[in-house]
Order: C-alpha cells, then sequence, then structure tokens
C-alpha cells in the first residue's frame, strides 16, 4: 500500500513537470527558479577630453524581451563602493555616465532575476573598439 501511494505521487509530480512550457518551468518546475537579464547595448560614447564614457542601452526579460522596468545599472570601484547608478525608465531604456577607469566593474541587476557583473575595460572592448 505503501509503494502504491509512492507511485502515485511521483506519476503526479511527474505529470505536473512535464506539463510546464520553457517559461513555466521557471515558476512551476523544481529547483530553484532563476531568472536572466538580457542586455542590449545601443551606444558607448568615449570623450577624450574629459575621459569619460557614457553607455546607452537597454535591460530586457531573456525569454520574453519584455522591458524590465526600474533595472539597475551600477558602477562598481575594486572595493565594490558604487561610484555610479542608474535605473532603466518605463521601456528598459537607460544612459550611463562616468569617468573611465578600467578597473571598474559594470553590474546589471533586477530584483527576482540573475545578477551580471563584468570587468569595465572587458565590456567596453565587446561593444567598442576602445
Amino acid at each position: 500500500m505503501n509503494a502504491l501511494i509512492k507511485l502515485i505521487l511521483v506519476s503526479l509530480i511527474f505529470i505536473a513537470i512535464s506539463s510546464c512550457s520553457n517559461y513555466e518551468y521557471l515558476t512551476c518546475g523544481p529547483g530553484p527558479r532563476y531568472y536572466d537579464i538580457n542586455i542590449n547595448i545601443n551606444e558607448i560614447s568615449y570623450s577624450v577630453l574629459s575621459d569619460s564614457i557614457s553607455i546607452r542601452g537597454e535591460i530586457l526579460d531573456s525569454l520574453t524581451f519584455e522591458f524590465l522596468i526600474g533595472g539597475n545599472i551600477q558602477i562598481l570601484s575594486k572595493d565594490l563602493n558604487e561610484i555610479s547608478g542608474v535605473t532603466t525608465d518605463i521601456n528598459g531604456n537607460f544612459v550611463l555616465g562616468f569617468k573611465y577607469v578600467p578597473s571598474y566593474l559594470i553590474k546589471f541587476s533586477y530584483v527576482g532575476y540573475r545578477s551580471q557583473s563584468y570587468n569595465l575595460k572587458t565590456f567596453i572592448q565587446k561593444y567598442f573598439d576602445y
């Protein structure tokens, strides 16, 4: 009798899990629930006179591509103190300006999503021939 109850429970769990789509799996499947941020960089500009960088872009949900309103973009020093930061607008857009220091980190975050951090020099070289 005990084995029969276990078999029924396992069958019900399998049915519940297999009925989830990829997006629903994040909310109804077992285990940790991670959402990922999709970062689109539209423009990176560098001013030689002021030695400053301006980054313009947007943050989206990586599955639905919906704009993430209120996403955070931060520039952090080596000891993780915030140097500069902005939040995204209603369309997920942001503009971040700061004095360029190659050792800084850039961090993208949103509540309930996995944050992403990059070395600033590496991040800029990926998008901009500096």
